[in-house]
């Protein structure tokens, strides 16, 4: 359903703020493991970010179809409001 393709813009989110892909592995089987365990470097931990964006993030990446914003608007207004709360603590 739609969560697949917020998963999906979480993956580009998580690879467009800290350059890197946020899985690694030599071989399909280790990939696909590690995408099904979640184990995921919060990308704070990954590049000079915000930590505000971890969990917007992260949460678009979940595991569990449930875990996850149920549509894109949702992802982006979290987006949007962890963006403004940053503002907010740096003016």
């Amino acid at each position: 359903d739609r969560r697949t393709d917020v998963y999906q813009t979480g993956v580009l989110a998580y690879e467009t703020v800290t350059g890197e892909p946020p899985y690694e592995a030599n071989r399909p089987i280790d990939l696909r493991e590690s995408v099904l365990e979640g184990n995921i470097e919060p990308p704070s931990a990954v590049a000079d970010i915000p930590p505000v964006l971890d969990q917007v993030i992260l949460d678009a990446m979940a595991v569990d179809p449930a875990d996850r914003y149920e549509t894109a608007a949702l992802f982006r207004n979290a987006l949007n409001d962890a963006l403004a709360e940053l503002r907010s603590t740096t003016s």
